[in-house]
């Protein structure tokens, strides 16, 4: 018999559309990925530490514009993401894990433990997922899908 539980959590998760993605998108483009999300997937609720403005622990919400892309930078190093060049509907953050170690485990298991770049759209799915180093084919997808 199917268990009740299972079947409630199913359908909440069906109705608040948290299982919905757009992996199979042409906006969505997976370069590299270290952790469980892939371009096409909703940023998950958890709790990071950013540089900007400040280096306290946050909901990653609060930092995510629903009027431009964010850039997340998961690296720390200086060849992380440049912060110059980008058109203003993109800005650029810094983030990691936050100390805790519920937060800390759920953003590695999201973003992976190696440096990443993940392109997060206004409607906080993520368009893009690289390593660090592929800025370059970032800023060619931007330039594909948004003429910069």
């Amino acid at each position: 018999m199917l268990d009740l539980n299972i079947l409630r959590d199913r359908g909440a998760r069906t109705l608040s559309e948290l299982n919905l993605n757009y992996r199979s998108s042409r906006l969505s483009k997976t370069k590299f990925a270290a952790g469980k999300l892939r371009a096409g997937d909703r940023v998950p609720d958890i709790t990071v530490a950013c540089d900007a403005p400040t280096s306290a622990a946050v909901p990653i919400y609060t930092i995510l514009d629903p009027s431009r892309f964010t850039l997340l930078d998961t690296a720390h190093t200086p060849a992380g993401v440049s912060d110059s060049g980008w058109p203003s509907f993109v800005r650029v953050v810094r983030v990691r894990a936050a100390e805790d170690t519920q937060n800390k485990q759920a953003f590695v298991e999201s973003f992976g433990s190696e440096g990443g770049i993940f392109g997060v759209r206004p409607d906080a799915y993520l368009g893009f997922t690289g390593h660090i180093d592929d800025e370059a084919q970032l800023r060619k997808w931007f330039d594909e899908h948004f003429h910069i």
